[in-house]
């Protein structure tokens, strides 16, 4: 691939093409890599604010055009009077800045919605303070030792070895904080994750420059924990910076573009969806919810309690399409290896609330697995398929005139199941109007 970019907007000037050697897309297929985040490709991008913090801290401290390193410029803030909480007030008011303006927000967080629906990706490091890992990517935060009792628990997790804003007091910035994560880090347990991670790992480090104390930092961490038996790294960069470090390969991209390819591979060459299936079945619920609300309005439960089922139905596929929805920071429907097992265990789920001969929770959990189905198929596609909106539990799926053309067939063609409907509707009484929903339990 080419190494150069013709575009010197601040969206492309760091896009360059770039190639990945077979090691790095082994590592990447075995779900082998964590990625090391750093403040290059969030609230310190060049497209999130005209100016970085350092400008600002080092106009706080007295010393523009300083030339001295971040946690130095900090150090020499704090130690004015009051000098760590109007540091701290900074820090709060430029994230709230950034996160009133969508404009501003949609920069900064740019690389964090790339990441969210890449499902290979489970453990990040960082040592940004913001919570775009928890909120954009779902990501449990990781900042003290105790919080390590729970690292086994499933989902995605995120060390933060500098600290979070959520709590003030945690955060790493001037060169005292510097100095004593340094003599804490090798013997906390937060450090000894840490360790493990860089020495069973592949680790790509991206939003880093090589001069910063913050990657120079914890690299010489790196280097230390892995004794006789080195593992090679990547470091993500659009900067022309060189490395003559050995363990540190090198990938001259913006960091969002290398999440960019490594999807579009994945996709390709895996079964991982792209991204626009979200899209499509956010347009499919809308469609769904208005169908599932016309049904309600055209037909008297009183009258054709059969058409329950069909509610029940459309309840799961409402639920599966809201669940799709709400968890795209997780990326969990982008795996299609992950859905087929799904389908599988819905299937066995199915088959025994059939035997228990509950017909309105078999009629709720197709219409769950049909979206789950949907989604399967869309894999190498372009387009979402449409699960039909109907169901009895003797013709199991319809289309709409097709169970409109049935309706007065259906008590007949599976009775236990119109006797299961009949009893929803007695509960009622004749003269009131009510809507039965399949909750998500189940």
């Amino acid at each position: 691939m080419s190494n150069e970019n013709y575009c010197e907007c601040p969206y492309c000037a760091g896009r360059f093409e770039f190639e990945i050697d077979e090691f790095l897309f082994d590592e990447l297929e075995a779900q082998n890599v964590v990625l090391f985040i750093g403040a290059g490709v969030s609230t310190e991008n060049k497209t999130s604010a005209p100016h970085s913090l350092y400008v600002e801290i080092a106009r706080v401290a007295g010393l523009n055009n300083s030339d001295l390193p971040f946690p130095d410029v900090v150090e020499k803030a704090c130690a004015k009077p009051d000098g760590r909480f109007h540091f701290m007030q900074k820090v709060q008011h430029r994230f709230d800045y950034i996160q009133k303006f969508s404009d501003l927000r949609n920069r900064a967080t740019r690389f964090f919605k790339e990441l969210a629906t890449m499902p290979y990706f489970e453990t990040f490091i960082t040592t940004n303070w913001d919570r775009y890992l928890e909120d954009i990517c779902a990501a449990k935060p990781y900042v003290y030792d105790s919080d390590m009792r729970f690292w086994e628990v499933t989902g995605r997790k995120v060390l933060k070895i500098h600290g979070t804003i959520d709590d003030y007091s945690s955060i790493i910035a001037s060169r005292t904080d510097y100095e004593e994560c340094r003599n804490r880090l090798p013997s906390s347990l937060i450090g000894g994750k840490l360790k493990e991670l860089l020495t069973t790992k592949t680790c790509v480090f991206v939003g880093y420059s090589l001069q910063d104390d913050d990657f120079l930092d914890i690299y010489e961490f790196v280097k230390q924990a892995h004794g006789k038996f080195p593992k090679t790294h990547y470091f993500v960069s659009p900067f022309d910076e060189k490395s003559e470090d050995d363990l540190l390969e090198k990938i001259h991209t913006d960091g969002t573009f290398f999440l960019e390819t490594v999807k579009e591979h994945m996709c390709n060459k895996y079964c991982f969806l792209e991204d626009w299936v979200y899209d499509a079945a956010e347009e499919e619920l809308i469609e769904v919810l208005h169908e599932h609300q016309d049904l309600w309005d055209s037909y008297d439960l009183q009258e054709n309690p059969q058409v329950i089922l069909s509610g029940m139905y459309q309840d799961g596929l409402i639920h599966a399409l809201q669940m799709a929805r709400d968890v795209r920071a997780t990326g969990k429907f982008s795996d299609v290896h992950a859905l087929r097992r799904r389908i599988f265990a819905y299937e066995d789920k199915i088959k025994e609330y059939r035997r228990r001969k509950s017909y309105s929770d078999v009629a709720y959990f197709r219409g769950f697995q049909n979206v789950l189905i949907a989604f399967a198929e869309a894999l190498h596609s372009d387009w979402l398929p449409s699960p039909p909106r109907y169901f009895f539990a003797h013709c199991n799926e319809m289309d709409r005139d097709e169970f409109v053309s049935q309706l007065e067939l259906l008590p007949d063609l599976h009775k236990a199941a119109f006797r299961e409907c009949e009893k929803f509707v007695s509960r009622w009484p004749s003269d009131q109007k009510f809507v039965p929903q399949h909750s998500a339990w189940g």
